[in-house]
């Protein structure tokens, strides 16, 4: 029998591999470029996802706030339970860092940060800010996870073919994402 290994890489761009002269029936090629135009599709839609949560992670938040409260405590973490580090008085303006729910993150004195409740404090212009990370993070696993039982299934629906089976494959879930394919090639009529 007679091994041929195919790679394929699937780019948002195009499908690119490297194949042999063999003789395996046009069906079977249909089949396996069917195939791997779904793959390609799927790739191409992981794309897209990853674009959108790198897009939607975005959120506004103010570039400073003015105390306006009479007495403002800043506290070591964005929760009425955490530690009082500082206490601010009315009209003081402070620089925000980051802004997570109801609790602006400030410089509240030169390189020493604490959280303010936005109850106390009024914001004073707009800037955006980069959100946590967490949705490209779910896109990525979404993307992976899907990419694997696809791959995997190919592989699979290929194990028992005389005239070729997927060897392995591997996902790479940069930007784009790209998915190699390994094939072996089989020579259908040669004695094992």
């Amino acid at each position: 029998m007679k091994n041929v290994a195919f790679a394929l890489l699937f780019v948002p761009l195009g499908v690119y591999g490297q194949q042999t002269t063999s003789s395996i029936p046009d069906e079977v090629f249909d089949q396996l470029a069917a195939e791997l135009a779904e793959l390609h599709e799927a790739l191409l839609l992981g794309q897209q996802e990853m674009v959108e949560a790198s897009t939607t992670e975005f959120q506004q938040a103010p570039n400073s706030v003015t105390v306006t409260a009479e007495r403002a405590p800043v506290r070591a973490g964005a929760s009425d339970e955490a530690d009082e580090i500082a206490l601010l008085t009315q009209g003081e303006q402070l620089r925000v860092i980051d802004k997570v729910g109801e609790w602006y993150a400030v410089e509240y004195a030169p390189m020493q940060s604490g959280w303010l409740s936005a109850e106390g404090v009024v914001p004073i212009g707009m800037l955006p800010l980069v959100g946590p990370m967490e949705g490209i993070a779910a896109a990525q696993r979404r993307i992976f996870r899907n990419l694997v039982e696809r791959a995997a299934s190919l592989r699979d629906s290929y194990s028992n073919n005389p005239y070729l089976s997927v060897s392995g494959f591997s996902i790479d879930l940069s930007v784009p994402p790209a998915l190699t394919i390994s094939f072996e090639f089989k020579d259908a009529g040669a004695e094992p």
